[in-house]
């Protein structure tokens, strides 16, 4: 998979996805590395795990994805904008059309100042380690 350089527009950072990349959470990871607060996400879903996966990228990732699907698509999902949180901040009510959302929203800066930078420290270890327990099933981890 390439990843593309995030682009910045009006203080937010874009990055681009296609397709099939969904299956490749690593890819979407990534992106947060880069500090990407949008996703651009063009596919054509297939089943309805395709959302769920949309969806779950956008919350675990901390944040938004922007979908553009076919109208031939609308049976499975619709185009819209998801947010942050993983709930829909916009969205297609079926057929053709545009979508868009405000992603300069106050209600959202918490997923932002908050959120994010927790989720880093927790993943880089630095919020757990000195709880760990010491204990050798946690460092033999052979044993029951």
């Amino acid at each position: 998979m390439s990843l593309v350089l995030p682009s910045r527009v009006d203080g937010f950072r874009f990055g681009c996805a296609i397709c099939i990349e969904i299956n490749f959470p690593d890819l979407f990871s990534q992106y947060r590395e880069l500090g990407v607060d949008c996703l651009l996400l063009s596919a054509y879903p297939v089943d309805e795990v395709f959302e769920a996966k949309a969806r779950a990228h956008a919350s675990i990732n901390t944040y938004w994805v922007a979908m553009a699907l076919p109208s031939q698509t609308a049976h499975l999902m619709n185009s819209g904008v998801i947010g942050p949180d993983g709930r829909y901040l916009a969205q297609l009510d079926g057929g053709e059309g545009v979508v868009y959302a405000d992603l300069n929203r106050p209600d959202f800066a918490m997923w932002f100042e908050k959120a994010r930078p927790w989720r880093e420290q927790a993943m880089a270890g630095e919020i757990y380690r000195s709880r760990a327990v010491d204990d050798p099933r946690s460092t033999d981890r052979t044993c029951l």
